[in-house]
């Protein structure tokens, strides 16, 4: 991913296409871009929260 990482974070700022990071076959982050990311936290923040079981 090092290498690609260049065209991956354009892809993100420019394309507002997000990619999933993962590590060893399992997901653990999403490279996104900083207007996007806002408004994810703008709409999680405006909507109800709801519980899960654990």
């Amino acid at each position: 991913m090092r290498e690609q990482l260049p065209d991956l974070l354009n892809r993100a700022a420019y394309l507002h296409e997000p990619t999933l990071v993962t590590r060893q076959g399992k997901a653990v982050a999403v490279l996104v871009a900083v207007r996007d990311w806002g408004q994810h936290l703008r709409m999680e923040a405006s909507s109800p929260t709801c519980e899960t079981e654990g």
